[in-house]
């Protein structure tokens, strides 16, 4: 598996692509609440044998990051796509010197990312209808 920056339009487009049939054809999220804050936003692919499997994207407000859109194939599924998507990420906070990285889970992921090192805060709360709770780690 590959994972890097997105770095051409065609990147990008296979983000966008995957993470629609993930958040608003499996989810039914708004399409154009998924979409918003991406012209700020440092984009992630994962791809497996050229096809993209997997995407996220992370933004750096204040000095603290929020890594967002996490999402992976349906047939990516359970085979550490999402694990690896996320190390990526973190990595490359790291070395930006970012100190604290935030991101907001739905609750069915909860355990993932708590086996990641982020930890729950606050109470959950309702995002393009679906429950969320925020997380936090310290880098």
């Amino acid at each position: 598996m590959d994972i890097h920056v997105a770095r051409s339009q065609a990147d990008l487009v296979n983000c966008f692509k995957l993470r629609s049939e993930v958040f608003v054809i499996e989810q039914q999220c708004n399409p154009v609440l998924e979409l918003d804050g991406d012209e700020e936003a440092t984009h992630i692919i994962a791809r497996d044998n050229g096809e993209c499997v997997g995407a996220a994207r992370y933004r750096i407000i204040d000095g603290k990051a929020k890594i967002e859109r996490v999402a992976v194939k349906k047939s990516a599924r359970g085979k550490g796509v999402g694990k690896a998507i996320m190390e990526f990420c973190i990595s490359e906070l790291k070395k930006q010197g970012v100190k604290e990285v935030c991101l907001h889970a739905q609750t069915h992921a909860q355990k993932f990312y708590e086996k990641l090192g982020f930890k729950p805060e606050g109470e959950t709360f309702l995002e393009a209808n679906i429950e969320h709770i925020n997380m936090t780690m310290k880098l």
